[in-house]
């Protein structure tokens, strides 16, 4: 439960730093089919930020499944 806490506390700093700064965010949350799925997605001038959210200090033990369906997502130009 408490990386669920996390998770919605990070976002809605992400979102909260926005609107301070006068800007609309353009986040996103993604889940497939397969159960990929990326924390946050923020779109930037037309590119796509994952952004993993974990309690865990140990990352090289984490896999990040989701962030592969990124490879084949064709670029805006």
């Amino acid at each position: 439960m408490s990386g669920a806490i996390l998770e919605t506390w990070v976002i809605a700093e992400i979102i909260k730093s926005y609107l301070h700064h006068g800007r609309s965010p353009r986040v996103y949350f993604y889940r497939d089919k397969e159960k990929r799925e990326i924390d946050l997605l923020i779109e930037e001038n037309g590119i796509l930020y994952p952004v993993e959210i974990k309690k865990s200090a140990a990352i090289h033990t984490m896999k990040f499944r989701g962030f592969s369906m990124l490879e084949s997502t064709p670029r805006r130009s």
